[in-house]
Parts: structure tokens; sequence; C-alpha cells
């Protein structure tokens, strides 16, 4: 469900979405990207996350703050379908 922008690949496109895979590779090549993660959902699922999904969620939030340095960390959250950025529906 949790992948680090620093973990995602190509191979992660379909189930984490461009966005995330793009800002990943950004900062690979140097570019001041933040550090984040992205949740990933199968195909088809519902968006409503169950108590262990959101203790996860919770886990990596905390974690974030932590290696930024800020808590309360004040995010960014985009949320869309993984198909909604392709050429054909951006």
């Amino acid at each position: 469900m949790i992948q680090w922008l620093g973990d995602l690949g190509e191979a992660d496109r379909d189930r984490f979405g461009s966005k995330g895979v793009n800002l990943a590779l950004m900062a690979r090549w140097g570019l001041p990207v933040p550090d984040g993660f992205t949740i990933g959902f199968e195909e088809g699922r519902s968006g409503t996350l169950s108590a262990e999904e959101q203790r996860v969620l919770t886990a990596a939030y905390a974690e974030l703050a932590r290696k930024v340095g800020s808590s309360p960390l004040a995010v960014a959250v985009r949320s869309s379908a993984v198909g909604e950025d392709g050429r054909e529906l951006s």
C-alpha cells in the first residue's frame, strides 16, 4: 500500500501512478523533490482504508515527519486514479 518515492521505479507506474514515479525519477536526477510516499490501491478497489491501512498510513506520516525533522508536518496531497494522468484523460 505505501511506497516511498525513493523506492519507486517504472514497474510501479500501474499501481502507484505516473506522478509518484515521475517525482521519484526527478529526485534521482538531482532535482529538488521533497521526500514523500505514495499510496497504491488495486484496480477497482474502494478508497476506504481499513484500520490496519490507517495504522500504516499514520506510521508513514510519522516517519516522514521524523525524516524531515518537523512535527506536525504540513504535506501536499495529490489524489487521483492511476489512469487519469494518461494522454487521453489528462
